[in-house]
């Protein structure tokens, strides 16, 4: 089991946090975010709540971190998780540049840890 912290609780993040609840192979534990009301909806679905993304990193039941958080900051956190041995998904866009996103990258491989982007998208029938 994968035990994840969702950073970030604006409506994309409460998705991602809710999808998860009954997830087989990721737990939520932990959900962060600087608003107290943001907090609050994630602890009446019962998961601990911290109010800055450092507190995932220094949480030992982290092992990777969703960021659901503004574009602007993907990369710092990425450096950030990737350095405190936490694997990480990041919510599009990857980074807002392409040095951003190749700091970010060397990060990861430099950790060893894993680093997924999302994409979604439809194809037309």
């Amino acid at each position: 089991m994968i035990r994840a912290a969702v950073i970030g609780l604006g409506w994309w993040g409460q998705t991602i946090l809710k999808s998860l609840l009954n997830n087989t192979v990721i737990s939520p534990v932990l959900a962060v975010d600087p608003l107290d009301q943001a907090r609050a909806a994630a602890s009446a679905l019962g998961v601990e709540t911290a109010p800055r993304f450092e507190n995932a990193l220094a949480n030992s039941n982290v092992d990777a971190v969703i960021l659901c958080t503004p574009q602007e900051r993907h990369a710092e956190q990425i450096v950030a998780a990737a350095r405190s041995g936490r694997h990480v998904f990041c919510e599009k866009p990857l980074c807002t540049t392409s040095a951003d996103a190749e700091a970010a990258i060397a990060a990861v491989r430099k950790a060893g840890v894993q680093l997924g982007d999302a994409f979604c998208f439809q194809v037309a029938e």
